[in-house]
């Protein structure tokens, strides 16, 4: 079997490490990076997902989502006080992978 390889790329070092182990759990290969910038540094040929997290502080993630050239899942919390829920990591992950 072979292992998939996913670039994730959030500015919460935090969050990079949690979603990081998580992944790394369910048998993936995770390259994180902070920023849009590193994310095009880290990539690699090999890398067939990246989950981008939607407020990235120093670029749009659409032009970082567009550049990288693979395709792309967005993560993010929401825009306001009501899109907010309790936190179920597991399900998150689910989500974004598809493997719910």
């Amino acid at each position: 079997m072979t292992i998939q390889k996913i670039l994730l790329v959030d500015d919460s070092k935090t969050e990079l490490h949690y979603l990081s182990e998580l992944l790394v759990k369910r048998g993936y290969a995770v390259r994180t990076a902070e920023n849009g910038e590193e994310a095009m540094r880290r990539l690699s040929p090999e890398h067939r997902t990246a989950l981008v997290e939607t407020h990235l502080r120093e670029r749009p993630y659409a032009e970082v989502a567009a550049e990288l050239g693979i395709p792309v899942k967005l993560i993010g919390l929401g825009e306001g006080p009501d899109d907010l829920a309790p936190f179920e990591p597991e399900g998150f992950v689910d989500a974004l992978l598809g493997e719910a």
